[in-house]
């Protein structure tokens, strides 16, 4: 019979599992950007949360856009908002890739699954990079769009520090924001 017993080898490890040289506890820091964030909560290696604030950062490196949803506009939940759009949009807007918005008789499409849909459309169509960083809205920031759906796809596919054309979007939140700023990158043209 084989012997099975786990065996120790003395043979040194592969050279990828060694240490890199720092010891244990260290704390590897990048000071490039210091002046333009501050740390939030506990932590010493500021791993708790990076904030970015005016008086960090005068100077912001792209070009802020605001997007705010108008109180007439504004909405609990899905239905509610696709009954504020009815009017905006027509019927051909029900077809997507073949698949028909409406549903069928036996299975007809919910008001977030029809909204999702109108949201990811929008987002593709809009004139900006796929990915920005979201900023606290300010007045003197330009205002860039009032359109509801626009709106809604920009905060939809919002987090609190980014917004991405790719990420599935997230109604509920986005209909409890009222106005978001983006910070589009330099060189990038902006139009609405």
């Amino acid at each position: 019979m084989k012997n099975t017993a786990p065996t120790v080898s003395t043979e040194p490890l592969a050279p990828l599992l060694h240490n890199s040289g720092v010891p244990p506890r260290t704390v590897i820091a990048y000071e490039g950007l210091a002046g333009m964030a501050r740390t939030a909560g506990p932590g010493g290696s500021g791993m708790a949360g990076v904030s970015f604030g005016k008086q960090q950062a005068p100077q912001m490196y792209g070009t802020p856009i605001r997007f705010r949803l108008e109180p007439e506009a504004q909405s609990r939940n899905a239905t509610e908002f696709l009954g504020r759009l009815r009017g905006t949009w027509s019927e051909s807007d029900y077809q997507h890739d073949g698949e028909d918005l409406a549903g069928t008789d036996d299975q007809p499409s919910s008001p977030e699954k029809i909204l999702i849909i109108l949201i990811n459309r929008q987002a593709r169509g809009l004139p900006l990079p796929d990915g920005c960083l979201v900023i606290p809205a300010q007045d003197h920031h330009p205002l860039w769009s009032t359109d509801p759906l626009t709106v809604l796809a920009i905060f939809s596919k919002s987090t609190r520090s980014v917004w991405l054309r790719a990420k599935y979007p997230t109604i509920a939140a986005g209909l409890q924001l009222r106005e978001v700023s983006l910070l589009v990158p330099p060189n990038f043209v902006v139009t609405p």
